[in-house]
């Protein structure tokens, strides 16, 4: 997820109607917790695999660290500009990584928050952190147009490359660690050597991409959205492309894949949440919402339900098999950031424009829809 929609913001039309409507769902999940900071939310939230802490960014310029199971602020740590980058964490969970609006990536112990260390840039970072797959080093894109590769241990730079806009939204490995695959507003899909940063393929498309983006169960594919209302399913090896699907507006949220591999699902601007056959790229289901979806869709652990925020400022939750709608739960403003779920799938937390970040209570409402 990327923060440069400019007039891609404006409101859009919603034409297509779901065939549940909310009449028909059911009462939303209790809320557990809250935490209001009073400024906007757009940070992505990260839980702890443990499931006793989650951490959230905030345009006030905090990282904070909440106990998951109360809510209640356990540190929080302070950049010098907005943060809107989605915290990651170490291998081991005892650093979190994030990217600031004050050009620099931090490591911060997520023991008591005390800074491990800091990298400065010459761009603002809203990037999540990518970690390797031995956590040796992370990896970010800045506004100064490059990616960088630290190392995670000191922050010493091991390498970066030079690209050709501004890169804002989070970057993806391959399956086995050597590629790092990474959209750019210069509408263009860099693969990266992961070692060295050449240039190994580029593809482009119609406008800037700032989709975050997943790969297929077995790596081989791409899937990743562009602001030319197209999303893309390439070739990891060369960056081919197998299909594209047409939305009615830009493709920024980011995606999930079922955990057979046979389905993807992403939001677009036109307000649609969407379900496509991996395979082949057509249409499954369209769910539309009352305003732009930008954020990274979650799924249940067992994969029957989909979680997604929207604009128009709720959080739906929905049938993953055939769209129709389970529960919408209303915040004061858009919903941007991605929802995230406990290990148990107990809570599911998200943040709203509204400056507060909210943890539902979805269990009572899972065993329901079994």
């Amino acid at each position: 997820m990327s923060f440069l929609a400019g007039p891609l913001l404006a409101a859009m039309r919603v034409t297509h109607q779901p065939e549940a409507t909310a009449a028909a769902a059911a009462a939303p999940p209790t809320l557990a917790w809250s935490f209001t900071i009073n400024e906007t939310m757009k940070s992505d939230p990260t839980i702890a695999p443990d499931g006793r802490y989650v951490y959230i960014g905030n345009d006030d310029g905090y990282l904070y660290a909440l106990e998951m199971a109360t809510g209640k602020m356990h540190w929080r740590f302070r950049t010098a500009g907005k943060v809107w980058a989605g915290p990651s964490l170490g291998p081991n969970s005892t650093v979190v990584y994030i990217g600031s609006a004050d050009r620099h990536e931090y490591a911060i112990s997520t023991t008591d928050g005390k800074l491990r260390w800091s990298f400065a840039a010459d761009g603002q970072i809203t990037s999540n952190p990518t970690v390797s797959r031995d956590g040796s080093a992370i990896f970010t894109g800045s506004w100064d147009h490059y990616v960088y590769a630290l190392r995670s241990d000191d922050g010493d730079l091991l390498w970066r490359a030079l690209l050709g806009g501004v890169v804002g939204s989070f970057s993806q490995l391959t399956a086995d660690g050597t590629t790092l695959l990474v959209g750019c507003h210069d509408d263009n899909i860099y693969a990266l050597n992961a070692t060295s940063g050449a240039v190994l393929w580029t593809f482009t498309t119609e406008a800037q991409v700032q989709s975050d983006q997943i790969l297929s169960t077995d790596g081989r594919v791409l899937y990743i959205g562009s602001d030319d209302s197209h999303v893309y399913a390439l070739a990891t090896r060369d960056g081919t492309l197998l299909w594209r699907f047409t939305c009615g507006a830009a493709a920024q949220s980011g995606f999930a894949l079922s955990a057979d591999g046979t389905v993807v699902f992403f939001g677009s601007f036109d307000g649609g949440i969407y379900a496509l056959h991996a395979a082949t790229g057509t249409l499954k289901w369209r769910y539309a919402t009352g305003g732009q979806v930008g954020s990274r869709p979650a799924l249940s652990s067992d994969g029957t339900r989909l979680y997604q925020g929207s604009f128009d400022g709720g959080l739906y939750a929905l049938h993953a098999s055939d769209g129709t709608l389970l529960w919408r739960y209303p915040t004061g403003s858009a919903v941007h950031c991605d929802p995230a779920l406990t290990p148990d799938d107990r809570l599911l937390v998200f943040g709203s424009y509204d400056g507060t970040v909210y943890a539902l209570n979805i269990t009572e409402h899972a065993s329901a829809y079994l």
